[in-house]
């Protein structure tokens, strides 16, 4: 029989064991059903009379209903054989929902599978319907959502968390759909023609009353389900290539298609990226570098006309200075518009599809293909790949026998040969989908905005909600790349230095060296450029989630996890412009920090002795009580640094740093003596209730029992010791 069961990873809250686990079902098929009554009738009478009635219940039934009553679950479609519709769309399973009060929905404002970097969280209260009303939730330079997407989390009426992750297979994949009405209904399709067999991977599904737990459940339940193992890389198991714990500047933003992105220009901005005082160790050459007409590739050399001496020049100069590494933009599938008909990738098969030129769907073609593009990029000295416009390739072989079998294979041999067979750094781009997200075995980074503006205010609200958010959904198997950024941006270069900060993925500027703003670009690293991090990327607290942040006046708030279990919180207006919004901080939001920290252990707990806040701007602090109230007048943010409190100190670390605790390596607490091993030197700050002394360095005394000592910067690895005695107030 052709079964279609739960899988039932061992949580132990569940109070499921293993034997119990085999035995649920979510849909009992029919046959099986037929099987186990004829078995146990003893009259032919009543043998048939059970026959009719499921019969009946077959004509009357048009799609199977699933219901997400247990506290998780995996349902697989095992051994199955299905046809597509005009559509491509192969099965279609109904959804009951618990109740809920409100909820998001990750989806584009385009088509499905037209999916690039523009999936974004959509919410919504009471009804999943409201996404499509006159009042529902709107995202700044966006029109309505899509009616189909991903993943979805709900907050339901009993005080728990619901996540709701759609799954892939080799050869198909899911989509949510939510029609007017706000019923909702999970697809399975390829947007194919051809006839598809085997075990289809639905739908993962978790509930907890931690919101990290329920959302981290759907996906650790998916990646350890025998036929995604091998597609889905887990963050935490993956080794992170070296540049991108380094500072890095892109061509795009600034410069586009434009003569920067020839031989003459890329050196001439090379060396004033060397000659600025600004830490920059990578290069990206991003579009436009390449040989192609009419945006179709032609091969992966340089354009003749723009590198007439191809990457010598480059190669020559790197290593030379600061610019250690050097990485190369592709587009998926040849160049935006696939590949010229006079191309020169020999020994590749093609096929013509929607007015493009594409690799022959067929796995030796595509292995091939991405084998060239791997060998010369390394032949050109680059050391990673930035790899765009992913989630096109559905579209553009829908049609086809098997898209989703075709865009898998790509995925796959991108993997194998450029990770993998060269140890090549990738970032993943415009690849926001189902498909890509269960396809990141060795790469470790994707985009998780859509592109950053220089100077464009409702696209910079709409990238930091996009960005935080969207790693609750992507950040299980990669590190969220929140795109490169314009220090001099004066709308948001702040904002966007320390969003990039709190990402745990790479930091990279795209503003003329000319006119870098070294407020927002020092704090981020230390002096040879290498990038303090985050423990784990940041996500929106859970209280923050389920809010409407751009039409309400409430704050959106995100923390990250710092060394020596500190946290770094940031509350920002994205309202409309002129809006006064209200907020606080509280102790309990210090539990959230913890979020993305994997594998997901829960939540923190709150120091015994309490917390320090320390707010960044104003190199204020005090001690936290219950809460710390904030306004913020327009569009902008309140950055905080929450310390714990241990024998009556707490270490806020580097305050010229944005992570002043990341730049902190070691803490040792006693009743009257600190301890700290810090990465370099700079302005350290720390709270201590008693007075403090230190046979190293002066002590400057700041508000509410605050204390700085100015360490000479050029000094690394810094031993500080400081003492105190009680009786000083």
């Amino acid at each position: 029989p052709k079964g279609r069961k739960t899988s039932w990873p061992d949580y132990p809250e569940n109070g499921i064991d293993q034997k119990q686990s085999q035995a649920l079902y979510l849909i009992t098929p029919k046959y099986q059903f037929y099987k186990k009554t004829k078995s146990i009738m003893n009259t032919k009478f009543t043998f048939y009379m059970v026959v009719l009635l499921i019969a009946f219940a077959s004509c009357s039934e048009k799609q199977k209903q699933f219901r997400f009553n247990q506290p998780g679950g995996v349902f697989v479609e095992e051994d199955a054989s299905f046809s597509p519709d005009s559509n491509g769309v192969l099965k279609s399973y109904d959804i009951e929902l618990p109740e809920y009060e409100s909820g998001q929905f990750f989806t584009d404002h385009h088509t499905w599978p037209s999916y690039d970097n523009r999936l974004y969280p959509w919410f919504f209260k009471d009804t999943l319907g409201q996404l499509f009303s006159e009042e529902g939730f709107r995202i700044p330079t966006l029109n309505e959502p899509d009616q189909y997407g991903a993943m979805i989390i709900l907050k339901l009426k009993d005080g728990s968390y619901l996540s709701l992750l759609p799954l892939t297979a080799q050869n198909a994949t899911t989509r949510f759909h939510v029609n007017d009405g706000g019923e909702l209904k999970i697809e399975l399709l390829h947007a194919g023609t051809a006839k598809v067999n085997g075990d289809f991977p639905i739908v993962s599904w978790a509930k907890s009353k931690d919101l990290y737990q329920a959302t981290y459940k759907a996906w650790d339940q998916a990646a350890s389900l025998p036929q995604l193992k091998k597609m889905a890389g887990r963050r935490e198991e993956k080794t992170y290539p070296e540049m991108f714990n380094y500072l890095g500047w892109c061509t795009w933003q600034q410069y586009a298609w434009n003569t920067a992105v020839t031989q003459e220009g890329l050196m001439k901005y090379y060396n004033k990226l060397e000659a600025s005082n600004m830490p920059v160790r990578w290069l990206l050459i991003d579009d436009g570098w390449q040989n192609t007409q009419n945006m179709e590739l032609i091969d992966f050399q340089p354009g003749p006309d723009k590198f007439p001496s191809g990457w010598e020049v480059l190669k020559e100069r790197k290593g030379e200075g600061k610019i250690k590494w050097t990485g190369l933009w592709h587009a998926f599938n040849g160049h935006w518009n696939g590949i010229h008909e006079n191309h020169k990738l020999s020994g590749i098969d093609m096929i013509k599809h929607n007015d493009l030129l594409l690799v022959e769907d067929d796995q030796e073609d595509i292995q091939k293909y991405y084998e060239r593009m791997a060998e010369t990029t390394e032949e050109g000295g680059f050391d990673f790949v930035k790899v765009d416009v992913q989630a096109r390739a559905l579209t553009k072989y829908s049609g086809t026998k098997d898209p989703v079998s075709a865009v898998n294979q790509q995925l796959t041999a991108l993997e194998e040969e450029v990770r993998r067979e060269r140890d090549l750094g990738v970032i993943n781009c415009m690849a926001m989908n189902t498909v890509q997200l269960f396809n990141t075995p060795y790469s470790t980074v994707t985009r998780v905005s859509q592109d950053y503006i220089v100077g464009n205010m409702p696209k910079a609200k709409s990238h930091i909600y996009q960005s935080y958010l969207s790693t609750i959904w992507l950040g299980y198997t990669v590190f969220p790349d929140h795109d490169m950024f314009h220090s001099s941006d004066s709308v948001s270069g702040r904002l966007m230095a320390v969003s990039k900060a709190l990402s745990s993925a790479p930091v990279y500027l795209s503003d003329k060296p000319s006119e870098f703003i070294p407020e927002n670009i020092l704090p981020l690293t230390l002096s040879d450029g290498k990038l303090i991090k985050p423990l784990a990327p940041a996500v929106p607290l859970q209280r923050s989630i389920f809010k409407n942040v751009f039409d309400k006046p409430n704050p959106f708030i995100v923390s990250a996890p710092l060394n020596n279990k500190s946290a770094a919180i940031a509350a920002y207006n994205l309202t409309k412009s002129g809006t006064e919004i209200q907020g606080e901080i509280k102790a309990e939001d210090y539990k959230d920090a913890s979020a993305m920290i994997l594998p997901y252990e829960g939540k923190w707990e709150i120091p015994e002795e309490g917390l320090f806040i320390y707010e960044w701007d104003k190199q204020t602090g005090e001690v936290l009580k219950d809460s710390k109230e904030f306004t913020i007048n327009d569009f902008d943010d309140r950055y905080y640094i929450l310390s714990p409190i241990k024998e009556n100190w707490a270490v806020i670390g580097l305050a010229n740093k944005f992570l002043s605790s990341g730049a902190v390596n070691e803490i040792t607490y006693e009743e009257n003596k600190l301890n700290v091993n810090l990465k370099e030197g700079g302005n350290f700050v720390f709270y201590s209730k008693y007075k403090p002394q230190s046979n190293q360095y002066d002590i400057e005394s700041m508000d509410n029992n605050l204390w700085k000592i100015k360490i000479p910067q050029k000094l690394k690895d810094v031993d500080v010791e400081i003492n105190r005695f009680s009786i000083y107030e």
